[in-house]
């Protein structure tokens, strides 16, 4: 199976994104890569093999995949065109905390890709949705390719954009199991801006609109952890920037991170980090000075 780097398939080395259009004629073999990928069905009709599940696609469709699924397309029709926005989750600094807030960035970029297989609620875009993607993606090639002055503030402007854009969209989605994954996503950005608050599993899955057992069973397949640990995380990575600007001591980090136990604190921040926050600051300090 062939794997895809970006250090040989983008343009340059130093490169976060890159954007290809194809008419891959014939199919496209087995592969996978080492970076997130958005295709855009742009016209035409193909079979697209994702982690070995076959799937129709047509005009308008958007698929979202992490580098590690493999995938590959055939019976392509003679009109089928399609964008590959590609990028380097690693390499780019978004504003995280901002577009994980976005019940519509949840949905399609973490919880749909994962359910693909029995939900069948990817994005699909209506004529005019198209037209304003297409040309967002344009913006964002002709930046790569002429490479002007300031390219780099505005690549990553575009490709922002483009992921807030296809967010949007999902959100105003009509299908019946794309609004489950926007309910599980509704409460995930909740999450975000909640973590220091105190709740419990039954009053997250009530939320989501689901039973406790469905609800742990869809975030771990997401998520890759449970709830309480993807919790935590969050406090644990607030409480970081909390202490990295300067303006709070520990018990205050703790405090406005949810925790009134300054021992389990230190505990924890000790097990996310693999430093005490005493050692932390300490760090902090040195790198300052």
């Amino acid at each position: 199976m062939q794997k895809l780097s970006a250090m040989r398939h983008f343009r340059y080395e130093q490169d976060f994104c890159n954007v290809t259009t194809n008419s891959i004629k014939g199919g496209y073999p087995v592969h996978l890569h080492d970076y997130t990928e958005i295709t855009i069905t742009v016209s035409g009709t193909a079979i697209h093999n994702y982690a070995g599940k076959e799937y129709q696609i047509k005009c308008g469709d958007v698929f979202v995949i992490s580098g590690d699924i493999a995938h590959s397309f055939h019976s392509v029709s003679p009109d089928f065109l399609i964008h590959n926005v590609m990028y380097r989750p690693d390499k780019v600094a978004f504003p995280s905390e901002y577009i994980q807030k976005l019940p519509g960035y949840q949905a399609l970029f973490i919880i749909e890709p994962t359910h693909r297989d029995s939900a069948r609620a990817w994005l699909s875009l209506n004529e005019v949705q198209l037209a304003r993607t297409v040309e967002i993606v344009h913006k964002l090639d002709e930046e790569l390719k002429t490479r002007e002055i300031g390219f780099e503030g505005l690549t990553y402007a575009w490709l922002l954009e483009l992921l807030i854009t296809l967010s949007r969209y999902y959100t105003f989605s009509t299908s019946e199991k794309a609004g489950g994954f926007l309910k599980l996503g509704e409460t995930i950005a909740w999450l975000e801006t909640n973590y220091h608050k105190e709740f419990d599993l039954d009053y997250l899955s009530r939320k989501a609109g689901m039973s406790e057992r469905h609800f742990l069973r869809m975030f771990k397949k997401s998520f890759k952890t449970s709830p309480l640990q993807y919790v935590m995380n969050l406090r644990i990575r607030h409480a970081c920037k909390l202490l990295d600007s300067g303006k709070v001591n520990i018990s205050e980090a703790a405090h406005a991170t949810g925790f009134e136990d300054s021992n389990y604190f230190s505990r924890q921040f000790r097990r996310f980090t693999g430093l005490s926050p005493r050692d932390y600051l300490r760090r902090i300090s040195g790198s300052r000075s």
